[in-house]
C-alpha cells in the first residue's frame, strides 16, 4: 500500500494486496486527481435518514440513497455467519440471507441489495459481493493480517479475540449458494422493489470510507459531474453499528463492536476480490463533518 497526499485528498493505493482489475489510472482518467479530491472530500454525499446498511457499495448508477455496504444487508448476513451463526437456517448461504432479510424486513427495517441489467452467466446476481463469496472469504481468511491493518486505516480497531473468532467464522464455511440463488432468496426475503437493478459496467476508480453520519453517497450527481467512465465505490461505516444493533437488539455493545468488525472485514476482503492494484482509497473521518444543508431523503 502507498500513501499519497494530494492538494486536498490524502489517499492510499491497494497496491499488490488486490487481487482484483477494477481501478483507474491518471494515463486513462485524466481528471482522476480531481475526481478524488472532489468526490473525497465529501462534495457528492448527500443526507438519508436510512440508519442501517442496505444498498451497494457499488459505484453504478441506478440505485437509491441508502446507505452502502458491501452487498447492502449481505452485509449484516455476512456478519452474522461470521460469529454468532443465529440466521444460519438450513447452512446454505441462501437460506441465510433469506433468514435476515425476512426478520429484519418483518421488524420494520430498510433492506436490499442490487442486480443489473446485464447479468453475465446464469450463476450470477451481477453483485460481485454476492458472486464471489466464496472467494471473499478465502481471503478473509489467508490476508487476515493485511485486513486487519486495513481495518484500522478505515477506522475500525479490531481485538485479538474478534479477529480470531472472524478468521474461525470463515474457514467454517465450506458450502456456498450460487450468486442466483442468493439474489432469489434476497429477492423472496426484501421483495423485488428493495433489489435495485443498476446500469452498465463497473467503472470504478476510488473507493470512499465514510464515516459522516447520515450520509451517502449520490451516484447520479457524480456521473452529470464527471460522466460514466468515473465511478466511485461507497463503504458507509457509520451504519455499521446500527446494522449490528438491528441484527442483535438485545446485544451488548461488546457484541455490536465485534458484529461491526466482522462487517469491516467482509467489506475490505470484498474490495480486495473486486478492485486492481491502483485502487484508490479515501476515508471520510467523521471529525470533518461539515453542516449539511442537503435535502434528506
Amino acid at each position: 500500500m502507498t500513501e499519497v497526499m494530494q492538494v486536498k485528498t490524502q489517499y492510499i493505493t491497494l497496491g499488490d494486496v488486490a487481487e482484483g482489475e477494477i481501478g483507474g489510472t491518471l494515463e486513462t482518467h485524466r481528471r482522476l486527481d480531481e475526481f478524488t479530491d472532489r468526490v473525497g472530500s465529501g462534495e457528492f454525499h448527500t443526507a438519508t435518514r436510512i440508519g442501517v446498511p442496505c444498498g451497494c457499495i457499488d459505484g453504478r448508477c441506478g440505485c437509491r440513497i441508502r446507505p452502502d455496504a458491501a452487498g447492502g444487508t449481505l452485509t449484516l448476513a455476512v456478519a452474522d455467519d461470521l460469529l454468532e451463526q443465529r440466521y444460519t437456517g438450513d447452512g446454505t448461504t441462501a437460506d441465510m440471507v433469506r433468514n435476515v432479510f425476512r426478520s429484519l424486513r418483518e421488524r420494520g427495517f430498510d433492506i436490499g441489495d442490487h442486480t443489473a441489467d446485464t447479468v453475465r452467466g446464469e450463476e450470477n446476481s451481477s453483485c460481485g459481493a454476492n458472486d464471489l463469496l466464496g472467494m471473499i472469504y478465502r481471503i478473509i481468511v489467508y490476508k487476515r493480517d493485511v485486513i486487519r491493518t486495513l481495518a484500522r486505516v478505515f477506522g475500525v480497531a479490531p481485538g485479538s479475540a474478534d479477529h480470531e473468532a472472524i478468521i474461525d467464522g470463515a474457514n467454517r464455511r465450506m458450502l456456498f449458494s450460487t450468486g442466483r440463488e442468493v439474489l432469489d432468496a434476497m429477492t423472496e426475503g426484501a421483495g423485488r422493489e428493495n433489489i435495485d437493478v443498476l446500469r452498465g459496467d463497473h467503472h470504478e476508480v476510488l473507493s470512499v470510507i465514510n464515516h459522516r453520519r447520515a450520509t451517502t453517497l449520490d451516484r447520479d450527481v457524480v456521473v452529470r459531474e464527471f460522466g460514466d467512465e468515473y465511478e466511485a465505490f461507497n463503504i458507509d461505516v457509520w451504519s455499521f453499528a446500527e446494522g449490528a444493533r438491528a441484527l442483535y437488539p438485545d446485544a451488548s455493545e461488546e457484541k455490536i463492536q465485534s458484529a461491526v468488525t466482522a462487517m469491516a472485514y467482509y467489506n475490505i476482503a470484498t474490495a480486495l476480490a473486486l478492485c486492481g492494484p491502483s485502487m484508490r482509497i479515501v476515508v471520510m473521518r467523521p471529525e470533518e463533518d461539515a453542516e449539511r444543508t442537503a435535502k434528506v431523503i
